[in-house]
């Protein structure tokens, strides 16, 4: 594993835990599926902003 991907995937991880306020060894499929779900949801909710965002520049130029 190159280290910059092993460096996020232990991010990563480490964000799942503090989410779960327990070991990441103890979540269940309901964790992760939730998990997902938020991650979906922020990703989405961030990138729509941008767009709203880049549109409200453009037009007030």
């Amino acid at each position: 594993m190159r280290s910059r991907t092993q460096h996020d995937y232990v991010r990563q991880v480490r964000a799942f835990a503090a989410s779960l306020r327990r070991s990441p060894d103890e979540a269940t499929a309901e964790d992760v599926a939730a998990s997902r779900f938020t991650s979906a949801s922020t990703v989405w909710r961030v990138h729509h902003q941008r767009l709203c965002i880049g549109v409200a520049v453009r037009s007030s130029m």
